[in-house]
């Protein structure tokens, strides 16, 4: 069996405006004004060994904390996974971290009375033996995320761990959650009149050399590529011009070609989808400050996220299970 290096989170969260967080869902591209641009905090993240010993992520590494995901697409907006689902009140513990060397455990402190997802680095298990482990949180499987189960008490602390990253990188490919694994059916849900988007991820694929069409995640990051590197398509923080009478992606991909992470996020998501590859949107939090004198890393309401994930085989002959495959497909310039 592989090792597995379970790193822990620390997280302190205080949110004053729900604008844009990885803790709602994002509102309809057409509809949604402008992302906050608020340098208020609202997640304190630190990682640390089992004896204590700090974890800063390497150069150039950026923290990407998990919020909620969305499965379903139409006119324009998204809804929440497993929103009319009866399993959506049906709340869980989360399963044991898998065995491995250099285990590190993670507390979680939560300051904010109105946030009731709680983001942090996926996948998520529960704290380890000895541990207070998971006290005030439970694991809602329709929806698919971590939710507070009290009344909202002030300081809400709750302990989970994370195999999502290792020797200081934040990995692009995690392991699936037992409790995580939606139907394919959801996560290739594409509706039939965007032809337009259909075929321009096609031809994407199409201009791909022969010997790499065949591998899903070849194809899957070739299209988010597409949205990353191409230059055709411009980042922007207010809110662009829609054209009121056609879908806001279609006007994203083929008219006015600016938008934030939501739009690249939902485009790539949908341009996978309709080429039979399973992948969903995911919102939450990407980057932060790291404060050397706490040893922790500061997350501002700015730092609000989105972005997409792949259901894809292990590549590992030897595992038979699944991963998830995180794209981003936003721009770095203008971010």
């Amino acid at each position: 069996m592989l090792a597995f290096r379970v790193i822990a989170v620390c997280v302190v969260a205080s949110i004053a405006s729900l604008i844009f967080t990885g803790c709602g869902p994002p509102a309809p591209p057409d509809q949604r004004g402008t992302i906050s641009l608020s340098a208020e905090e609202v997640l304190r993240v630190s990682f640390r060994t089992r004896n204590y010993e700090p974890i800063q992520l390497a150069n150039g590494e950026e923290l990407l904390l998990r919020g909620v995901t969305y499965s379903s697409y139409k006119n324009g907006e998204w809804e929440l996974a497993g929103e009319r689902s009866s399993q959506s009140t049906q709340l869980v513990s989360l399963n044991g971290p898998p065995s491995g060397d250099d285990v590190v455990v993670q507390e979680i402190t939560l300051e904010s009375q109105r946030l009731d997802h709680l983001p942090g680095v996926y996948p998520l298990y529960r704290g380890l033996d000895g541990e207070p482990g998971v006290k005030d949180a439970k694991w809602n499987p329709g929806l698919r995320t971590l939710v507070r189960v009290n009344d909202r008490p002030i300081h809400l602390v709750y302990c989970t761990t994370t195999t999502g990253i290792k020797a200081g990188k934040v990995l692009d490919l995690v392991d699936v959650m037992p409790q995580d694994n939606p139907p394919n059916s959801e996560l290739t849900a594409f509706p039939p009149e965007m032809t337009r988007v259909k075929q321009l991820a096609k031809d994407v694929i199409d201009s791909m050399p022969a010997s790499k069409r065949e591998s899903t995640l070849e194809r899957a990051r070739a299209l988010c590529g597409y949205l990353r590197n191409s230059r055709e398509f411009a980042v922007s923080r207010s809110a662009p011009m829609r054209e009121p009478n056609i879908d806001p992606l279609d006007d994203f991909l083929f008219e006015h070609r600016r938008g934030d992470s939501k739009d690249f996020a939902t485009a790539l998501t949908l341009m996978l989808r309709s080429q039979g590859i399973p992948a969903r949107m995911v919102s939450g939090y990407k980057g932060g400050e790291w404060n050397s004198l706490g040893e922790f890393y500061q997350v501002r309401e700015l730092n609000a996220y989105a972005w997409a994930e792949v259901q894809v085989a292990d590549p590992d002959p030897n595992n038979a299970g699944k991963k998830w495959l995180i794209l981003d497909p936003t721009p770095t310039m203008g971010r």
